[in-house]
């Protein structure tokens, strides 16, 4: 039987990571452990698609693959103290990671050549730049760099796109057995029809939360916009923008939105409601993961935020989605 994939994603601090938990709890449900975000991030599979298929132009497909690649190899390596920054997906997955990538790139395009156009000048620091100056002026010859020209056809890249994900985690699910594979945060909140087409079988579910609790815990983590708003005099406007923006593309039939709230409070509800999405009986485990105790601390934390103005503007422009309890 081949392996389901569960897709969890949220609109950043939206609690996906409890839905992950209660699932992780039910008999063949597994995860990566970690954010798989080969599929959304820049250069990554999404931003391919683009440049091969849909804005293909000799260069700028070029530019694209080997930004992918490039890509790959920051997913493949290892963090370290004294390291640049990496995923470690060769040791996560348990393959060659680049080697597979570079399979998947090879299978897209037609050819590679040894060229030279002043796009590979772009991205060079001074002494590279310097470098390459001098060892033009010597020789009397370019610099060159490998170059790829490919013009896929849409099944040819939907075909190699599928095959290349089941190959990255086809080691992965052989070795722990998993029925469905939970992939977090893979597939984008907004405009996740394209990403969703790369596998044969995959469930989405999106996790949101009451947009007042969003903003506190942003700025309680200084992340996103809540690097800002640890600041006085912060325009609370701009959350608003960005609270309904992310909505506003996270509108598609194939998606299944569950409220944080719920997960914590109405969680047999929302084991009910996914059986019936996955259309069979969860069975679950003697494993325990998701603390609805731990996570209900996370509920209402706009209660004790000091700046009672700035949650009333939040109420009074995102009423309809503020959490009421039933």
């Amino acid at each position: 039987m081949d392996t389901k994939f569960i897709a969890v994603s949220g609109f950043g601090w939206s609690g996906s990571g409890a839905l992950i938990d209660l699932l992780k709890e039910y008999k063949g449900f597994d995860t990566l452990g970690f954010e798989f975000s080969l599929i959304k991030e820049p250069h990554g599979i999404m931003d391919l698609e683009n440049y091969l298929l849909n804005n293909w132009e000799v260069l700028r497909h070029d530019k694209a693959i080997r930004d992918f690649l490039n890509y790959c190899k920051i997913l493949a390596r290892k963090s370290g103290k004294y390291q640049k920054y990496g995923h470690d997906f060769n040791n996560k997955l348990n393959i060659n990671f680049y080697e597979e990538s570079l399979k998947y790139v090879n299978k897209l395009t037609d050819f590679t050549y040894s060229g030279h156009t002043r796009i590979l000048e772009y991205d060079l620091n001074t002494l590279s730049t310097i470098k390459r100056k001098v060892f033009a002026r010597i020789t009397k010859k370019r610099l060159t760099e490998q170059m790829y020209f490919g013009k896929p056809s849409y099944d040819l890249f939907l075909a190699e796109t599928k095959n290349y994900l089941k190959q990255i985690f086809n080691h992965f699910i052989k070795n722990k057995g998993i029925q469905n594979l939970i992939l977090d945060q893979a597939i984008p909140t907004s405009n996740s029809h394209i990403a969703l087409k790369y596998f044969d079988e995959v469930d989405f579910f999106i996790v949101d939360r009451d947009p007042r609790d969003i903003y506190v815990d942003m700025i309680n983590n200084r992340s996103l916009l809540g690097t800002e708003f640890m600041n006085s005099n912060q325009d609370t406007s701009k959350y608003i923008k960005w609270h309904e923006s992310l909505r506003d593309y996270a509108v598609n039939s194939n998606i299944n939105i569950f409220r944080f709230e719920d997960i914590v409070f109405n969680t047999d509800n929302v084991i009910k409601r996914i059986e019936n999405i996955l259309n069979t009986k969860l069975i679950k485990t003697k494993k325990s993961f998701f603390n609805s105790s731990n996570s209900s601390k996370n509920i209402g934390l706009w209660k004790t935020y000091p700046n009672k103005a700035e949650i009333k503007y939040i109420e009074d422009h995102l009423s309809k989605y503020i959490f009421k309890i039933s």
